[in-house]
């Protein structure tokens, strides 16, 4: 019976922005790192904030300040880069980076508070209810698909012409 319960739980990243408090499925979490320092490209605008190199990956950073709120995530301490792969549970996959403000805490919620269906063609989720309000679930596969997917080798081509290295000898 006590194990029923965890298994019917969902652990998420909580994030608060103005616009009120975001959640990140942790199952889906690489790491949280304190923000980086990166490169920014030219030409690209947000959501892309830029990459950096992180464990001996080119690693594209989408920005969920901008995303979330219109407003890019501010150069703060609360500021982290949360690390997941481009394709989720595949230990081979790219790495990508959500540049996340005010990340405050982990928080488990009952799967059945999670109810309310999502709007079609988005990535936020459901409303879920916890102790500390309502969340809004972004569902991290479904915005990489949109957000990343589409520009994932141009966004690494870019990033080798700024630090000018030959394209011909570097994989992805």
């Amino acid at each position: 019976p006590e194990l029923g319960i965890y298994l019917s739980m969902k652990l998420f990243l909580l994030m608060c922005l103005p616009s009120g408090l975001y959640g990140l499925d942790a199952q889906l979490i690489e790491e949280v790192v304190p923000c980086l320092e990166y490169t920014p490209l030219p030409n690209w605008s947000r959501p892309i904030a830029g990459m950096v190199e992180c464990r001996s990956y080119r690693v594209p950073i989408l920005d969920l300040g901008w995303l979330l709120q219109q407003a890019p995530s501010p150069s703060v301490f609360g500021t982290r880069m949360v690390l997941l792969r481009k394709t989720p549970n595949q230990r081979s996959a790219p790495l990508v980076a959500l540049l996340a403000p005010n990340l405050i805490e982990t928080v488990y919620t009952p799967s059945s508070l999670c109810l309310m269906p999502s709007l079609p063609g988005h990535y936020l989720h459901p409303v879920c209810q916890t102790e500390e309000g309502p969340i809004q679930v972004v569902d991290v596969p479904k915005l990489l698909k949109e957000q990343i997917d589409p520009v994932y080798d141009a966004l690494q081509e870019a990033f080798l012409n700024v630090r000018g290295i030959d394209q011909s000898i570097v994989s992805h």
